[in-house]
């Protein structure tokens, strides 16, 4: 009973936290807008490098993180990982380097100042049930592609790892990185869907172990290959999921 009284008053500190840092932080991109471009590009890295120190460390949250070496040393490419919770993102935003812009679903718009921020500093709703409209935003991203990397995420919304075999994957991050030739940047997120599951307001602190792994270059795929293109992303993101027994044991033997 007293653990969960903690966990109850660890939560609510957290998102009084999560609340107050992030609109404080909304408010200062929102005035540094009339910057030159690069330099408040640069004052965005450095604010999500912070914002996202700070709610980890208010979460009692350890994030473990390798294969940095596996960057590209700049942009073009596309982040595709396996997306849990809102905790990927902050561990994403540390892990990172330089920090990603988002190609994200339509509704994070809606949020008052805080998607119109985000479109501010060159990230782009999505509207994944309107199959004219994604491409032409995917359209629009790819004129920024050679000032940031782009986070998309293969598995829709917050999925638990447990069912990473299960759920259909999107080919959208595969789809535009052919039709571009960039490199796709696999990460395998463990942990988060333990912290916070989807429609939780609750949290369970522990580690975050954030993979990233070699890119998966596209120069010699065509549109036709995007299905093995995103079997292989299922199979380098997933794999470190079957080692961690993140995945049951049936599904384990199927990919052995």
């Amino acid at each position: 009973m007293l653990r969960f009284i903690w966990r109850v008053i660890h939560s609510l500190i957290f998102n009084i936290v999560l609340i107050t840092v992030t609109l404080f932080f909304l408010l200062i991109l929102l005035i540094l807008v009339i910057l030159p471009s690069k330099l408040r590009n640069k004052v965005f890295n450095v604010i999500a490098k912070v914002w996202s120190y700070i709610l980890l460390k208010v979460a009692g949250v350890k994030l473990i993180v390798t294969g940095r070496e596996n960057l590209p040393d700049g942009p073009p490419y596309i982040i595709a990982f396996n997306h849990l919770s809102n905790f990927d993102i902050y561990a994403l935003a540390q892990a990172m380097d330089p920090v990603f812009r988002a190609v994200m679903k339509k509704e994070i718009l809606y949020i008052p100042l805080f998607g119109f921020v985000l479109w501010l500093y060159d990230s782009f709703p999505i509207d994944r049930k309107n199959i004219r409209n994604a491409k032409k935003t995917l359209q629009n991203v790819s004129r920024y592609f050679s000032k940031h990397p782009y986070m998309m995420a293969i598995t829709g919304t917050r999925i638990k790892n447990k069912d990473f075999f299960k759920v259909k994957l999107k080919k959208g991050p595969v789809v535009t990185a052919i039709q571009h030739k960039i490199p796709i940047v696999p990460v395998t997120l463990i942990g988060p869907d333990h912290i916070q599951p989807k429609g939780s307001v609750l949290i369970n602190p522990r580690e975050i172990e954030l993979i990233i792994h070699p890119p998966v270059y596209t120069e010699n795929y065509t549109l036709e290959d995007r299905d093995k293109v995103l079997e292989k992303l299922r199979e380098i993101i997933g794999k470190p999921l079957i080692e961690k027994k993140e995945v049951s044991n049936v599904e384990q033997e199927g990919r052995k």
